[in-house]
């Protein structure tokens, strides 16, 4: 349990639905204390299926990240 509290040094994007009713943006924006360089986006209009409901919002942001990573 004692390395679950140390911030994770991987990369991280969490996407969310700014319209989701399951994951809130509070509990999300205290999850940063675990990822500092983490990326959160709240993808507009979209809920719990945000990949469904917003695909090329979704993909827009996958894009990013994974240029940002990989450096592309």
């Amino acid at each position: 349990m004692k390395s679950m509290k140390r911030p994770l040094g991987v990369p991280v994007l969490h996407l969310r639905g700014d319209a989701d009713p399951y994951v809130l943006a509070d509990p999300v924006h205290r999850t940063q204390h675990y990822a500092p360089h983490g990326r959160y986006v709240s993808i507009s209009g979209a809920g719990h299926y945000a990949h469904e409901e917003a695909p090329d919002a979704v993909n827009v942001q996958l894009s990013r990240f994974l240029a940002q990573v990989y450096g592309r």
